[in-house]
């Protein structure tokens, strides 16, 4: 995806910051709270996202940690908005998984 076409994407989709997204690379699909975006780099832009990383079963709030990763934009083939992982009006923030 060029750079321009994922700026226009990212109005459409009215995605903003904190909006809970799923990427779609060639070979991976990425998950995380959308930061940012980059547009004007040498490599052709990338996005951050702030993302979870599950430890062990991932039932509890606690099995999961945040980090922090960069997609290029150039390799995204799709952009998806998705529910939060866990709904903060549920008790202890659980949900099935």
């Amino acid at each position: 995806m060029k750079s321009d076409e994922f700026s226009r994407l990212i109005k459409d989709m009215e995605i903003k910051k904190g909006t809970f997204i799923a990427v779609k690379t060639k070979n991976s699909v990425c998950t995380g709270y959308f930061l940012e975006a980059c547009y004007k780099t040498s490599a052709g832009g990338f996005i951050n996202l702030s993302g979870t990383r599950k430890i062990g079963q991932g039932r509890m709030e606690e099995d999961w940690f945040d980090h922090t990763y960069s997609v290029p934009i150039d390799r995204i083939l799709d952009v998806r908005i998705l529910d939060p992982p866990f709904d903060p009006e549920k008790p202890n923030n659980q949900q099935k998984l």
